[in-house]
Formats: C-alpha cells, sequence, structure tokens
C-alpha cells in the first residue's frame, strides 16, 4: 500500500509505502523510490527472521483487495 503524504517538518512531497502485515513502512521522494525503500526493509526483516528460525507472518488471500481506477472527467 502506497499513499502519498509530506515529509515531517518540511510539508515537502512524499510517497509512503507500508507493508502492514508486517509492520513495516519506508518513504521516497516518488513512488519508485518509496518502493526500492520498502523492498529492502522487507528483505532484512525477513532474513532477520530466518536467521532467528521464527514464523514469518503472511497475509490471508481474502484478507485485501488492492486495485486501481483511472477517471476521465
Amino acid at each position: 500500500m502506497i499513499e502519498s503524504d509530506a515529509r515531517t517538518g518540511t510539508d515537502e512531497g512524499a510517497y509512503t509505502a507500508y507493508v502492514p502485515v508486517l509492520g513495516l513502512a519506508a518513504d521516497g521522494d516518488t513512488i519508485d523510490e518509496a518502493l526500492k525503500n520498502v523492498e529492502g526493509s522487507v528483505a532484512a526483516y525477513v532474513q532477520s527472521m530466518r536467521e532467528d528460525n521464527l514464523e514469518i507472518p503472511a497475509d490471508a488471500k481474502e484478507q485485501f483487495l488492492v486495485a486501481t481506477a483511472q477517471v476521465v472527467v
């Protein structure tokens, strides 16, 4: 999940990418940067979980539906 937001203290535009099932979030100046940053966070988190022999959480397939739509006015 990605949402547009403003950087704390500057009000400059930014994006935050969230991975709710893992409790992770990362931001970036662009959508691509936010995605790249959160992917790095996920990789580090999963690696740590594996090293500690812990179960990696997963979403239920039916829990989320993500869709996009373009509206022309």
